[in-house]
């Protein structure tokens, strides 16, 4: 475990800043919020620290921008990509900036038991799916805020509770607000749209549960069912794509810690046709519990053309169905016996040090009750 980072917490207070300093702000973004473009005056000006404060970040200039206070409400503490969030930012400044982004990332401790990417925007590439044809697009999920407005709160409410209703499940009210609210300070929630149209929800967790075929306990990353209404196959592409993108971060993480493989769960709450499938034949493994990254693309689009009556467009199997983390996953039922049993718990108990390590387990947090 040769990777020693420091813990992502507060380093440095909030200050005042001087006119001098803001007007310096201001010439990276040519006078303009960076990440709007809205036109804004030296009296106008908000102060954006672009590693939050409270997140490891500094009042050095290089981690100062200017945002209208519209931009900068919205934004938060969240952490975002700078090449995709500060789009008016000057060239040669958003090449520094981006640079000192990434040395942020190799030097902090992001993964923890209540954050699972490393930024709180996850850009996700999948397809809109029709009978006809599937068309590449992309959508950002953004990490729910533990200290969201209680109006925020009751819009994640609202939606999971209209899931509930439509799939049957008897979780409402208080139990439902439980529930979310273990999540948002647990665990983690990922959402696509906007807190006034929300288009999908995905739980995230940490969970220390027996692996029945190993006879022993290890740290399970689990994702629940994503929350989305109907049984919509371009729902399902956006959710699987997303949980690839997850495990990838996490892998890349790692595997640079020497955890060659680590178990992924799947809880299936209510029976989604589109999403199971895209998750079998991505995620495949005899086991739930114990899924390493496979794609049979053959056997998939056998079963998917049923659906289709015969027509499916070819793009819908190309090898953006598979994010970088295949390759590090080794699926391991191909060893057979006591063999198997061994090597999976070798390499078990290096990710399960790896998570005490960078989480800590104090904080690892019974979900059975939210089921």
């Amino acid at each position: 475990m040769g990777r020693k980072n420091r813990e992502r917490i507060k380093v440095d207070e909030r200050r005042p800043f001087t006119w001098a300093e803001k007007y310096e702000m201001l010439l990276k973004s040519s006078g303009k919020c960076a990440h709007c473009g809205k036109v804004i005056s030296e009296g106008n000006v908000t102060v954006e620290h672009i590693i939050p404060l409270s997140k490891g970040g500094t009042n050095d200039m290089d981690n100062l921008v200017a945002l209208c206070s519209d931009c900068n409400d919205a934004k938060s503490d969240y952490i975002y990509e700078p090449k995709l969030y500060y789009k008016y930012l000057k060239k040669d400044c958003l090449k520094g900036v981006q640079s000192d982004f990434e040395k942020y990332l190799s030097e902090i401790n992001w993964f923890s038991l209540t954050n699972f990417s490393k930024c709180d925007e996850v850009p996700i590439d999948y397809f809109l799916i029709t009978n006809t044809k599937a068309i590449k697009t992309s959508i950002k999920l953004h990490k729910a805020r533990k200290n969201f407005h209680m109006d925020d709160r009751m819009a994640l409410y609202d939606y999971i509770d209209k899931f509930n209703t439509e799939k049957g499940i008897d979780c409402h009210g208080d139990d439902l607000q439980l529930a979310v609210d273990t999540f948002l300070t647990k665990g983690a929630l990922y959402y696509a749209g906007t807190l006034k149209d929300i288009k999908m929800v995905i739980p995230v967790r940490m969970e220390n549960v027996v692996i029945e075929r190993l006879g022993r306990e290890h740290y399970v990353l689990t994702f629940a069912n994503p929350i989305y209404m109907g049984d919509k196959p371009t729902a399902a592409s956006l959710a699987v794509n997303f949980m690839q993108e997850i495990v990838a971060e996490i892998a890349d993480l790692s595997d640079k810690c020497g955890v060659d493989s680590f178990p992924i769960g799947f809880e299936f709450l209510v029976s989604n046709t589109w999403f199971q499938r895209f998750l079998q034949y991505t995620f495949e493994s005899e086991d739930p519990g114990m899924r390493g990254v496979h794609a049979d693309h053959a056997r998939y689009r056998k079963e998917v053309e049923k659906d289709y009556g015969g027509h499916i467009p070819t793009n819908v199997f190309s090898s953006d169905l598979i994010t970088a983390a295949s390759g590090r996953f080794k699926y391991m039922g191909e060893i057979e016996g006591d063999a198997a049993v061994v090597l999976e718990n070798e390499n078990f108990t290096r990710w399960d040090r790896f998570v005490q390590k960078f989480c800590g387990t104090e904080g690892i947090c019974d979900f059975s009750g939210l089921r």
